[in-house]
């Protein structure tokens, strides 16, 4: 039996075995959560607990506030209700979502589907998913398929290569996507033969979930580039929690510590309304503080989307920070002759920008010799403008220098030949990070549908878009912001978030980031949202200032009663329909 195996069979799964694996003295508490919401935590997660209610505990630790909160919804995204067929769930217009799997290597305490994980009477079979594919087989409009659970990655190599040859055989399927904790929670599961079977059917995105640092462990950092080196982009997903992750330093190491394996940070969530999880939730105004606090923008990283998930079924919206201007950033180190190079000595630093190209092998070496460990950044014109310069013996070369992240300027999907595809396939099944950032000129691709194509390119390419500006003459700052702002609204909705980059703009001699306003308006206990068709959803604050901590005589509803409350609620907190 392989060691993730091995692992998950000695989980603990019940309040006996976790007393006598910790100081829990709320044994009858935690047995009574989990009959409801099960428990499993796989022997290699339990170890990362230091103490109790440190950041890993109170993810994985049952609580007496998830059966005695009284706010939150069972189904918060309305899955269930988008869900044409059973296990997929088809609420934008290019890309679905196919459940594949209920099981976790961990049960997450904030989990967004609560009511099902770990439910063995909602096990999904071979049978189901395949009703699953046959529906995306008729509906020519899917492009992209996200695999999600549950965790797919806990299902046999077998299983795993089966659907992805079933949807690879789908001629309008461009782009498969694996949501997973597992490199976080279970990382011996990433094997060279599970990495060998997601690549043969590229582009397949793999979105892993860490939430703090120290879930970043050697294991986890080795399945993460085991990931990369086969070519695989992978992306991160977090969740804003309260005592776990809610602080602008936490957040900040876990980004950096990421993008040191090579991996991209894609969106950082707000806590769904998912009942049995308010004590995890967060302030809004607090997370963008967090975010903007990140300003990967600045090192020319990718940056991740603060994303609220609209309660009743209403997307992903986007909420961007209003960025202040800072003095400038120590964490960063823009090299752009040998005098510069000199200043590394001994300099602690984040990220090292550099103004060679990628050809210049010489000098990136002599950077990496000075620091060994920040990220290296390139914004390189060769791979658009001279890609039969790039060769394995480059792209190996290149390798030896990570943690790298290539930035590709591509402004138009025919830019991109035969000639193109091959080195950017060579770059990136040689383990290479690659993102593109573009730029927008009047009268050339200043339209929608030239970007949508676009950026729908570079993701078959498994380039990862990051930002997307106007040139820098011509109209005013303000006519620019506005033509970008209806690219950028073009794209929200009506293309994977993977395909949507970050308009930047100078702004007084300094970098930032704006984006279309989502925010109709906000006060204390709520927030309301426009989502991107236009209808408008309310997201309640968290109520921080209310005891949580229930008593269990007072738990005496029923499951079917609580279930019809829950649904009470859901058809209420939508405003506008979805």
């Amino acid at each position: 039996m392989p060691e993730w195996e091995e692992l998950l069979k000695e989980s603990i799964t019940n309040s006996e075995r976790l007393a006598r694996n910790c100081n829990v003295v709320e044994k009858q508490e935690i047995r009574e959560v989990i009959r409801r919401y099960p428990l499993c935590i796989n022997k290699y997660y339990f170890n990362l607990i230091k103490e109790k209610n440190d950041p890993i505990w109170n993810q994985c630790i049952p609580h007496i506030n998830e059966i005695t909160d009284k706010h939150g919804l069972v189904d918060p995204l309305h899955e269930e209700e988008d869900s044409p067929v059973p296990g997929l769930t088809h609420r934008y217009p290019d890309r679905v979502l196919l459940l594949v799997s209920n099981r976790c290597a961990m049960y997450c305490r904030f989990c967004t589907r609560k009511r099902r994980v770990g439910d063995p009477f909602k096990a999904i079979f071979k049978e189901q998913t395949m009703k699953g594919i046959d529906y995306i087989r008729e509906h020519k409009e899917v492009r992209d398929v996200v695999l999600s659970g549950g965790d797919p990655l806990l299902l046999k190599d077998e299983r795993i290569e089966f659907i992805l040859k079933e949807l690879r055989k789908i001629e309008h399927v461009e782009i498969i996507r694996i949501g997973t904790k597992v490199p976080c929670t279970l990382p011996q599961r990433i094997t060279p033969e599970l990495c060998q079977i997601i690549s043969k059917y590229h582009p397949v995105f793999v979105n892993v979930h860490f939430n703090h640092p120290r879930e970043l462990t050697e294991e986890s950092k080795n399945a993460l580039k085991m990931l990369v080196d086969a070519g695989i982009p992978v992306g991160n997903q977090t969740v804003l929690l309260r005592d776990v992750n809610d602080n602008k330093e936490v957040m900040k190491e876990l980004t950096y510590g990421l993008m040191k394996t090579g991996v991209y940070p894609y969106y950082i969530y707000q806590a769904d309304l998912t009942k049995g999880t308010d004590h995890f939730r967060t302030k809004v105004k607090d997370s963008l503080e967090i975010i903007n606090n990140l300003r990967m923008f600045e090192a020319d990283l990718p940056t991740p989307y603060y994303i609220i998930d609209a309660p009743g079924g209403g997307g992903k919206i986007p909420l961007i920070p209003d960025y202040e201007k800072t003095n400038e950033n120590q964490e960063i180190v823009k090299i752009k002759s040998d005098e510069d190079i000199q200043k590394l000595k001994n300099k602690d630093v984040q990220v090292i920008i550099l103004k060679s190209d990628i050809d210049d092998l010489t000098k990136i070496a002599e950077v990496r010799a000075l620091n060994k460990e920040a990220i290296l950044v390139i914004n390189s014109k060769i791979i658009s403008e001279n890609p039969e310069k790039i060769t394995q013996e480059a792209c190996v070369e290149l390798k030896k220098n990570t943690p790298l992240f290539i930035n590709t300027c591509f402004n138009r999907a025919d830019q991109i030949n035969e000639t193109t595809e091959k080195a950017i396939a060579m770059m990136k099944d040689n383990g290479l990070v690659l993102c593109n950032n573009t730029t927008v000129y009047k009268g050339e691709n200043d339209n929608p549908i030239v970007i949508r194509e676009l950026m729908h390119k570079l993701l078959k390419l498994r380039i990862k878009p990051s930002y997307i500006a106007f040139d820098s003459n011509g109209n005013s700052v303000k006519t620019k912001t506005r033509n970008c702002m209806k690219l950028i609204k073009s794209l929200r909705g009506f293309t994977s978030g993977l395909a949507v980059p970050h308009f930047a703009i100078e702004n007084n001699g300094e970098k930032v980031i704006v984006g279309p306003n989502y925010v109709i308006d906000q006060d204390s206990d709520k927030i309301i949202l426009q989502n991107y068709a236009g209808k408008i959803y309310e997201y309640p604050e968290p109520i921080l200032d209310e005891s949580c901590n229930g008593n269990l005589d007072l738990i005496n509803t029923s499951a079917s009663k609580e279930t019809e409350i829950a649904e009470k609620q859901q058809a209420t907190a939508k405003i506008g329909g979805s």
